[in-house]
């Protein structure tokens, strides 16, 4: 998109590599979670099967979780490759879904991005937003709405479910 808009489509593939390339280094420096990711994730992983459905490359989403510590709770990590086509098709959704056993209704989406939410939602799962603020000029088809993941009454809910 950045080359399109740019007015060089040609330098697409190599201006996506770059990127690539700044993102790797920077979740390899310091892989930054939003605060209360790293306990909510603890405390789901002991009530319900976790996966990452994300459209980044598998070995950034990998890494990125290892470092943090958090790669041990999720058994699925499902990216764009193959049949799977990246958000916001429904695709990877339905996929981590179905590899945790459960119905899509049944799921829970935590989402930051519009492409997210829109992924989840076609999916037919429960999406659950997360930012310092939705956004009201196109508000994302989300069920509810966090500021942060450290949330008090996201928190309670947790506790609740783990015990």
């Amino acid at each position: 998109m950045l080359a399109e808009f740019a007015g060089r489509p040609e330098l697409a593939d190599e201006m996506t590599g770059q990127l690539l390339d700044a993102f790797r280094r920077l979740v390899a420096d310091d892989p930054v979670t939003m605060p209360g990711a790293p306990q909510l994730v603890a405390k789901a992983a002991v009530f319900a099967p976790l996966a990452v459905a994300s459209n980044c490359p598998r070995d950034v989403v990998e890494d990125g979780l290892a470092k943090a510590g958090l790669l041990r709770y999720f058994g699925h990590v499902l990216v764009p490759e193959g049949d799977v086509r990246p958000k916001p098709y429904p695709d990877v959704y339905l996929e981590a879904a179905r590899l945790c056993g459960a119905a899509p209704g049944d799921a829970l989406a935590v989402e930051d991005s519009h492409c997210g939410f829109l992924s989840a939602s076609r999916a037919g799962l429960r999406v659950l937003g997360v930012g310092p603020r939705k956004p009201v000029d196109e508000p994302p088809p989300v069920d509810v709405w966090v500021s942060t993941l450290a949330d008090p009454d996201l928190v309670k809910w947790a506790d609740s479910r783990a015990a």
